[in-house]
């Protein structure tokens, strides 16, 4: 393989057009051997994240969740017009278009910056066979994209610097030409804007570092510059202006004002999703540490030395200014955006976090183009071994090889059915004519992909508890007081005959029968009761498959399934302590579901309202058990522990020592709407006596001051 692409003068410029032409066939085969990987491993039906959401929104021509992603929207329902495949493989082969696209840019980067195919096209191939960018290249989601956007703009940024430079002269012809890239890149920033723009601004650092020789050229055309921008945020324009077809799939409601729109574009519902009231240092401290880890991750094992090679080696070989930007867009794209983001440290917020660091990660894969250029040049010296050919094709095949092979398994997902057989079991558990309310992402997305485009169970009336996405919405979206939202669903169950079900918890007046998947509303009950029956043996047969089952490799199938299983365990204690299904069975069920921490946590929480004799052991001696696995839990498991210890202690009338564990518990996670020990305490200081000692302590919680109840996690 030829490893040096020659250039037109000594400075080492080449032109873009030229590198593209002369690297013609080599492109189109690197694009086309990528694509067919992602065509090859991509699941043929609906996933979780919000793969749903986005094939609904592009295929009814909606309006995706804010941001309102229109420009996402309008190439999608391109994509899923192309009467190949179902409507979510369309969809699905969208991403891994702009995916396969985005490697071809790290390649023309690379061989702008380093003239070096073998650096181009091994760095192209670890990104491409990357862990978190190969996921994100499968599924209907905004994030390749995006980095498409990110590495287009990089690139013609890089272009016109040097282009700028490598032409003295003032003639008419160079200032044309000049104007006409300038506003070109100013119109694709605008239009990168409207599809992620958060993680767009947050990537702009390194545009404006790259473009700082132009700074002079960009001022002199400012009118144009900024009119070519907002030309290119016309998409938005379109989202205000178009008119959904009915049944119109807008996640936030109809835009029938500028209000609307801005309330859209600027994200203000998704307000207390990146502000968690409970989050603070110690969380950006682990979510830093866990992007370390990441990114090692990325292109391992041989793509990150090469990556650590090419760090310290580019202020040389790429020069100071690139470099600069390099590692500026690196780390606003990264550290930057983990000290903005205000999440819990967890399971959930880690899979959110990996997905918006795609352009960090093409940046480590830059990095890595360098490192082989480098390596390139000092290895046959070091090695005493002159034969350069060799190298290149040793290192093409194993940087690119090693990180296809490691991460294949996880992202091999051409017969992946899981939610094909959580549909199954989630419509075959309900009546006819039942109106079923989603509630969560993965099931508003699933289940909906599923009723509204492939017409499953159509005798259903699908709605949302929250007012997203559906036509139908009885809720406004905008609604943020939970009480409000209460009483509109409850106005809507008393003047309903039909079956009515949720497919989360629901808090309602009334209480429900849980059947393993969905929580029946039940009229006979008041608010708290709860009946667990297993009235299908569907519903029954798939939680036992579930639990047999290994656990998904994808992070969000991983989480989905062990959320099914510990909201069942109550379930499966009830049948196995009235034999309902053979004791072996359940009993078998249950030992897999309490693996986790927080199965044992579940478990224990069910047997602390449960008066009949069992055959679990006791109380403490579980508690004992789940204490083993608290040392790596995140905080809201560690918390649960410290509050079920607590509740366990009031049982047996040892108040102080029981206040102690649900004030540690209020301490590790401080949220009074989900953590169960703030409602535990505030029943001790009742019955005390003491409730404005509680409401004092709450409001120092909720201020921020937790460190007031003078307890610590031991």
């Amino acid at each position: 393989m030829e490893e040096k692409v020659s250039t037109d003068s000594c400075s080492g410029y080449r032109p873009l057009a030229q590198t593209i032409a002369s690297e013609g066939w080599r492109l189109w085969l690197l694009f086309a051997l990528i694509f067919a990987s992602y065509l090859i491993s991509m699941p043929k039906t609906v996933m979780l994240e919000d793969d749903g959401l986005f094939i609904m929104s592009s295929y009814f021509l909606g309006i995706a969740h804010p941001p309102g992603y229109p420009l996402h929207t309008l190439i999608g329902h391109l994509f899923s017009q192309v009467p190949v495949g179902s409507v979510a493989s369309r969809l699905h082969a969208m991403s891994g278009f702009f995916g396969a696209l985005g490697c071809i840019l790290v390649a023309l980067i690379s061989l702008q910056l380093l003239h070096s195919r073998t650096a181009a096209y091994a760095a192209a191939l670890m990104l491409a066979w990357s862990p978190v960018y190969w996921s994100q290249s499968i599924i209907a989601e905004v994030y390749t994209l995006n980095s498409f956007f990110f590495l287009l703009i990089l690139l013609l940024l890089l272009e016109t610097v040097e282009y700028h430079r490598n032409h003295v002269d003032e003639s008419a012809v160079f200032r044309k030409k000049l104007s006409i890239r300038v506003a070109a890149i100013a119109f694709i920033y605008g239009l990168s804007l409207t599809n992620h723009w958060p993680l767009m601004i947050l990537g702009t650092t390194c545009f404006l570092i790259i473009a700082w020789p132009l700074r002079w050229e960009i001022a002199n055309r400012f009118a144009s510059v900024a009119t070519c921008l907002l030309a290119g945020l016309t998409p938005y324009l379109w989202m205000y202006l178009y008119t959904p077809p009915p049944p119109a799939y807008s996640f936030m409601g109809p835009i029938n004002n500028l209000t609307d729109l801005w309330f859209y574009i600027s994200r203000q519902s998704y307000s207390s999703v990146d502000n968690s009231i409970t989050a603070g240092i110690a969380d950006k401290v682990l979510f830093a540490k866990f992007f370390a880890s990441e990114a090692i991750m990325q292109l391992f094992p041989v793509g990150s030395l090469l990556a650590a090679i090419g760090f310290i080696t580019q202020w040389k070989v790429i020069g100071k200014g690139t470099s600069l930007a390099l590692l500026t867009g690196f780390i606003t794209s990264s550290l930057l955006l983990i000290i903005l983001l205000n999440f819990d440290s967890d399971e959930l917020h880690r899979s959110f976090l990996k997905v918006y660091l795609l352009p960090a990660f093409s940046i480590i894969a830059i990095w890595s183009a360098v490192g082989i250029a480098s390596t390139l040049k000092i290895a046959p010296r070091l090695l005493k071994y002159p034969n350069n050919k060799t190298i290149a094709y040793a290192i093409l095949l194993l940087a690119p090889g090693s990180a296809l092979i490691i991460n294949l398994d996880k992202n091999f997902r051409h017969y992946d059915n899981w939610s094909i057989q959580y549909a199954d079991a989630l419509f075959s558990s309900l009546e006819k004519n039942t109106y079923l309310f989603t509630d969560t992402d993965a099931t508003t997305g699933v289940i909906g992909y599923f009723h509204h485009i492939e017409k499953r169970r159509p005798d259903l009336t699908l709605m949302n508890s929250n007012g997203l996405l559906y036509s139908n919405r009885i809720v406004s979206p905008k609604i943020v007081n939970s009480k409000e939202r209460e009483a509109v669903i409850e106005n809507f169950l008393n003047t309903s005959s039909s079956n009515i079900e949720f497919t989360s918890e629901p808090d309602l007046s009334h209480g429900d029968i849980y059947n393993g998947l969905t929580y029946r509303v039940s009229f006979d009950l008041t608010r708290g009761q709860r009946i667990f029956q297993a009235d299908s043996a569907h519903t029954v047969q798939y939680l036992i498959d579930l639990a047999n089952s290994s656990a998904p490799e994808t992070p969000w199938e991983n989480l989905r399934h062990k959320e099914l299983l510990h909201n069942a365990i109550p379930l499966f204690v009830n049948l196995h302590i009235t034999k309902a299904i053979p004791t072996e069975l359940s009993r078998t069920w249950i030992d897999i579901a309490t693996q986790t921490l927080k199965g044992k946590l579940v478990l224990v929480y069910s047997l602390l309202g449960y008066n009949k004799p069992h055959e679990f052991g006791s109380i403490s001696r579980l508690l004992e058990n789940a204490s083993k696995q608290l040392t790596n839990a995140d905080k809201q498991e560690r918390s649960l522990y410290y509050a079920l210890l607590g509740k366990q202690l009031l049982t047996q009338q040892k108040t102080e020592k029981a206040k102690e564990n649900l004030l540690r518990s209020i301490n590790i996670w401080p949220h009074p709407a989900r953590n169960i020990a703030f409602d535990e305490l505030h029943r001790v200081y009742l019955s005390q006596g003491r409730e404005s000692e509680f409401t004092a302590l709450s409001a120092s919680i909720l201020e921020g001051s937790n460190s007031k109840t003078g307890i610590t996690e031991q």
